[in-house]
């Protein structure tokens, strides 16, 4: 199932697959790392990451991935 774009109503098309996400910290809880699809709407270029898998441990990816990280904060 593909995410669908409010603005255009045009179902979003798969650009990247295995995006790496921080999650950054808050309060006591520390950062956490995920992966995720990256999706574009084809008609007005909105682009949005879906389907975060589980958390990651420090060894299930490169260090050097954690510098192209896509941050984001919650809320």
């Amino acid at each position: 199932m593909r995410p669908i774009c409010v603005k255009c109503k045009r179902e979003m098309e798969p650009t990247q697959n295995e995006v790496l996400v921080k999650d950054k910290a808050v309060g006591r809880f520390g950062s956490t790392y995920r992966y995720g699809d990256k999706f574009q709407c084809p008609e007005c270029g909105a682009e949005i990451i879906a389907g975060l898998g589980s958390p990651l441990m420090e060894n299930d990816f490169y260090p050097a991935a954690r510098e192209k990280a896509i941050e984001f904060t919650r809320g």
